[in-house]
């Protein structure tokens, strides 16, 4: 067993990809490419006992099986208590429902549910799934302007999603016009306290600093050898 490499060989829907180094169990972990797409982590017994196949979605559809046995109605789904399935309804409804309060910022200026999820929460169900979904993440349009559908969706944080939406405010700031998340990414200084102060009307070396106000001189930052700003100093602090 010692010697044993399940390299390239194939258990179920997944295809051993290579022995990580690490051990479970006085066993190998091997890492494995599920045929959804998604990757696991399976020790040696697991793989050649058959009781791990997939990286979990073999499980969810048997599940689904049995439901539509039970019921007998093929096309249920079963998920319609699920975060998932609140995420779809709520999509549809900001693009097609008049009423929504969101209507205006999606429906009203164009803003569509692809055909292929518009008709079958299950062809939607499939896509996040597959794309890495996790009930902390939202679903977020990589570009704003174009609607709902596989090539223009991914799962965010809600930070990167605030980052990516319409109302991101970018601002310039020492000659750089950037949205205070990037700049908090630049400069190491909370992007609502920047948000603040240039609110109050501060600018430049104002907005960065790091520091209390109060203390605060006009200056200029210090820059490096080739003339970038450093972080998180200020020349002639108090």
């Amino acid at each position: 067993m010692k010697g044993l490499d399940l390299t390239g060989k194939r258990f179920g829907r997944l295809l051993v990809l290579k022995d990580t180094g690490e051990k479970k169990k006085r066993q190998k972990v091997w890492l494995c490419q599920c045929d959804c797409g998604n990757t696991k982590k399976v020790i040696t017994s697991y793989l050649t006992s058959g009781d791990v196949k997939s990286c979990g979605c073999y499980r969810k559809e048997s599940e689904l099986k049995n439901l539509s046995k039970i019921w007998g109605k093929p096309r249920t789904h079963g998920l319609s208590k699920t975060k998932l399935y609140r995420v779809y309804i709520d999509m549809k409804n900001r693009c097609n429902n008049t009423k929504c309060k969101a209507y205006k910022d999606y429906g009203q200026r164009g803003i569509k549910v692809c055909d292929k999820w518009q008709e079958d929460f299950m062809n939607f169900y499939d896509w996040a799934i597959k794309s890495g979904y996790k009930d902390e993440l939202s679903i977020d349009r990589i570009d704003n302007n174009k609607g709902y559908s596989p090539d223009n969706c991914r799962w965010a944080t809600q930070r990167e999603q605030a980052n990516n939406t319409r109302q991101t405010k970018k601002v310039t700031i020492l000659g750089e016009t950037k949205t205070f998340y990037e700049f908090e990414k630049q400069y190491g200084i909370p992007a609502q306290l920047m948000h603040s102060r240039y609110n109050k009307g501060f600018r430049d070396d104002k907005v960065i600093y790091n520091g209390h106000l109060a203390n605060f001189k006009t200056t200029k930052l210090k820059r490096d050898e080739k003339g970038r700003f450093l972080k998180k100093e200020v020349a002639n602090e108090i």
